[in-house]
């Protein structure tokens, strides 16, 4: 594979990590556990943890580290970075379907 479909592939595969890890539950809720533990608020006001608690509730931060770590993925399990650049097909097909 070229190294632009690689860096779509990463880029897309990022993206759907950093949006999980921000805006969903997760599997058996543990996104959701990870936030609250980082004090990502969800209702009020609450100082989230300085580090971890920035990355779990902006994507745009997130998606530095979930790239570099996907990058390092790439190199030695391709197929896992595949899986979750798939994965983040559905999401953008979904909201491009369903825009009004």
């Amino acid at each position: 594979m070229n190294d632009v479909a690689a860096v779509l592939v990463v880029g897309l595969g990022a993206w759907r990590l950093a949006s999980l890890m921000v805006n969903e539950e997760g599997p058996f809720g543990l996104f959701e556990r990870m936030r609250a533990w980082a004090g990502v608020p969800r209702v009020g006001i609450q100082e989230p943890r300085p580090f971890i608690g920035g990355l779990l509730s902006c994507v745009w931060c997130s998606s530095i580290w979930t790239a570099a770590g996907l990058w390092a993925v790439w190199h030695y399990l391709p197929a896992g970075a595949l899986w979750l650049a798939a994965a983040a097909i559905a999401p953008i097909v979904e909201r491009w379907v369903h825009q009004k």
